[in-house]
């Protein structure tokens, strides 16, 4: 919300958190110019999604008269989304850059490519393609959205690397195009080996650190109907299956790149968990 080359801003161009306002009055002038933003936003283009985010002092729903913004939005775009950063209970809630299912609200985790949410030019150190995968599938294996933020410099130019890196997500995503990355399904146990989501009757492992014939899978009780492998090419798989383990084999050249391969298994009914296995782990 805060404008940083707005007069009425305590430290213009801040990047860290300013402690206090310089005169009386200079709150109620942000105020009054980020509801006059809002307004012509909302009277001017078609909006979804509403995300608040700003650093300024007196961070708190009075002082920024949050019910009056949301009250606004609710009538001139009903149909949008807004973010919990009005300091309000919003429709989701934008956690940053950690992983976490909040109860009972729609979530996302919002990350960035490095380590700088807006163009830094010194800034190199990108996170990993798996990472960024990784966290995509823990998202919505879990019901929810990944934010993946992209710094373009102030004449639209978006580096190479960030460019790289959403071209390689994006290949492996169109040939994941059909299956269901997200889930509905009981928490499964946690795996070593990836990702597990799906519904409807059907499972997704998304294997990305494991490089054998075999893969054998511990997470449900369901019986298998049968397997094939979806991406990055696909073919059908064999299958043995006791009482607690699916052994899935002809995986041999399955794995093509970093960000690995997916196997669906059809499965008799809704995923049942076979145990509680470990706590989801953060690294």
């Amino acid at each position: 919300m805060a404008d940083w080359s707005h007069p009425a801003y305590p430290t213009p161009y801040a990047t860290d958190w300013p402690s206090g306002w310089r005169k009386d009055g200079d709150c109620a002038e942000m105020v009054a110019y980020a509801r006059a933003q809002i307004s012509e936003l909302a009277d001017t283009y078609p909006i979804d999604v509403w995300w608040f985010d700003g650093a300024a002092p007196s961070m708190d729903p009075l002082s920024w008269q949050s019910q009056e913004f949301i009250d606004e939005i609710r009538l001139k775009t009903p149909q949008a989304l807004i973010n919990n950063r009005l300091f309000l209970d919003g429709d989701f809630d934008a956690l940053e850059r950690h992983l976490e299912v909040p109860e009972g609200s729609l979530w996302e985790s919002d990350e960035s490519l490095n380590l700088s949410w807006s163009w830094v030019p010194h800034d190199t150190a990108y996170h990993s393609l798996v990472r960024q995968w990784n966290r995509l599938l823990w998202c919505n294996a879990r019901g929810g959205n990944l934010l993946l933020n992209l710094a373009p410099a102030g004449d639209g130019d978006v580096k190479s690397e960030e460019l790289t890196q959403l071209q390689h997500l994006g290949v492996h995503l169109r040939a994941l195009r059909g299956i269901d990355t997200g889930t509905t399904v009981p928490k499964l146990p946690w795996t070593q080996f990836g990702e597990v989501t799906g519904r409807n009757g059907a499972l997704y492992l998304h294997v990305f650190s494991r490089d054998d014939e075999e893969l054998v899978y511990c997470g449900i009780t369901n019986k298998v109907l049968g397997a094939r492998l979806v991406a990055p090419f696909e073919r059908p798989l064999r299958v043995r299956q006791d009482a607690e383990r699916i052994c899935i084999s002809g995986l041999s050249g399955a794995s093509t790149g970093p960000l690995g391969y997916v196997i669906e298994l059809a499965i008799d009914g809704d995923p049942q968990p076979l145990l509680d296995g470990h706590a989801d782990l953060q690294f």
